[in-house]
């Protein structure tokens, strides 16, 4: 099976390596491209980077410019809980 990237890009930020990485179509992890402005010539072959892809919390999703964060059911109830004061 062949693995991809979309035209521009998913990548994903973990709070606890704090670096941004670049999730493949498979979902597999990569080094980030890099940002190209006049020439769409893309690397080849991208260094796979040493961790998974699992979403921890805090985690931050980047699709297309487009910055989302990821929060654990957990915390959102905790957060919850906390901000209006009454148990859910």
């Amino acid at each position: 099976m062949h693995d991809g990237f979309t035209s521009f890009g998913v990548r994903i930020f973990h709070p606890h390596n704090r670096e941004w990485v670049e999730v493949s179509v498979l979902g597999n992890i990569y080094e980030p491209r890099p940002i190209v402005s006049d020439t769409p010539v893309y690397p080849t072959k991208l260094k796979r980077t040493n961790y998974g892809n699992m979403l921890i919390d805090g985690t931050i999703i980047d699709l297309c410019g487009v910055l989302l964060m990821f929060q654990d059911p957990l915390t959102m109830v905790h957060t919850r809980e906390v901000s209006i004061g009454v148990p859910m």
